[in-house]
């Protein structure tokens, strides 16, 4: 069935079944707007969330401190942007350009969310760059995901993905372990260029050579 856009007011048929609530077609000037329009209304709620603390305490509310488990999180989505960017791969999900010079512009994206599946949090085969659109606000990420990963990697990759969590179970990190991977996935990021220079590796072999570099997942 055919929907309206709300930007161009142009009409489109979504692509997948479950696209059905989708207000807006698959043009990049207006999934641009979009987005542009999904980050002002998340900016407006954390303005309106700091005026109600700052009224409620009388004070100028304090950053909280980020545990070493979320500093290794960030370092190692990190690692996974630079792979894809050194391929120069596109969005592992809308499959458009993804603007890597840009801040913030591309996120390491979780096939499993970490949420449900922290076991595999810091696998990298379970973490590819997207917009920042498809990370945090698209309906469709995961079956847009799924597509993009046969299509990159084929079926096997695909079937070797969606079975982490079966292979990896359990994962049992304690303090002092998480802080000894996150100085490696540090060092790993500084030193990108040593590892990867010459290397005809693929994002799937890469990934498998900078798990094993960290040795979370062996």
């Amino acid at each position: 069935m055919a929907k309206k856009c709300e930007y161009c007011k142009k009409e489109f048929k979504p692509k997948f079944n479950n696209h059905f609530n989708r207000k807006f077609c698959y043009e990049d000037k207006c999934i641009d707007l979009a987005t542009k329009d999904i980050l002002s209304a998340s900016k407006e709620v954390k303005l309106k969330q700091y005026s109600i603390a700052l009224k409620k305490n009388n004070t100028t509310p304090k950053a909280k401190k980020k545990t070493s488990k979320e500093l290794l999180q960030i370092e190692v989505n990190k690692l996974s942007r630079r792979i894809d960017e050194y391929f120069g791969y596109i969005c592992i999900d809308c499959h458009r350009v993804l603007e890597y010079h840009k801040p913030n512009a591309v996120h390491g994206a979780h096939r499993s969310n970490v949420g449900g599946h922290e076991n595999i949090r810091f696998n990298l085969h379970n973490i590819h760059a997207a917009t920042l659109f498809c990370n945090k606000h698209s309906t469709e990420h995961k079956t847009g995901y799924d597509v993009g990963l046969v299509e990159r990697y084929g079926q096997e990759y695909f079937d070797m993905v969606h079975g982490l969590d079966l292979e990896y179970k359990v994962l049992r990190l304690n303090e002092v372990e998480i802080k000894e991977a996150l100085k490696i996935v540090r060092k790993l990021n500084r030193e990108f260029d040593q590892h990867t220079k010459g290397n005809d590796l693929d994002g799937s072999m890469m990934r498998s050579y900078f798990n094993d570099k960290i040795g979370i997942y062996k």
